[in-house]
């Protein structure tokens, strides 16, 4: 594609299966659920990504979903087999649905810009994540709390503001 509007359009309301790598010049935009078993590469096109349905990630390596316009989990994220890590290059990662699975989730919106990461809250007060690391310009962690079963790592440049409680099975969070 030229990078112009949406590289992939899924209208469906069936699950899309990525069995591989996938590389586009611009973002995804799905109404059904969509699993993805390798590293993602939305590039610098003109249009984000947005899932309305849940987002399933990860492979036994580990897997990376970079969306360099921001990327929208409206549905929701499953992590599963693996380690997972979302970079938005600067641009928002938008959590709307219920964040599962027990392996460790990067969030990363801070790279090259001053990206936001938003609905920190859909991750909630018990979590099976077994790790948390978040990165972005500023950070609003949510007041119904946040723990996951592992450490956690917040880093904002601009500031971190706490609304609830913060904790882990593993110790405080840093």
């Amino acid at each position: 594609g030229s990078g112009n509007g949406a590289a992939i359009i899924l209208e469906g309301t069936g699950t899309t299966t990525f069995d591989s790598t996938v590389q586009t010049r611009s973002g995804i935009t799905a109404a059904g659920p969509v699993v993805f078993d390798a590293n993602v590469t939305l590039g610098d096109g003109d249009t984000a990504s947005v899932f309305s349905s849940n987002v399933t990630a990860g492979s036994s390596t580990g897997s990376t979903l970079t969306a360099d316009n921001g990327i929208a989990f409206g549905g929701g994220l499953t992590l599963a087999g693996g380690a997972v890590t979302v970079d938005s290059n600067g641009s928002t990662i938008a959590l709307g649905g219920p964040v599962t699975g027990a392996e460790r989730l990067t969030l990363d919106a801070l790279g090259g810009g001053a990206g936001t990461v938003t609905g920190l809250d859909q991750i909630g007060p018990t979590s099976d994540l077994t790790a948390l690391d978040v990165t972005a310009q500023t950070l609003s962690l949510p007041s119904g709390g946040l723990a996951v079963a592992g450490p956690m790592t917040f880093t904002a440049a601009g500031g971190i503001t706490l609304n609830g409680a913060v904790g882990s099975a593993a110790g405080p969070a840093t």
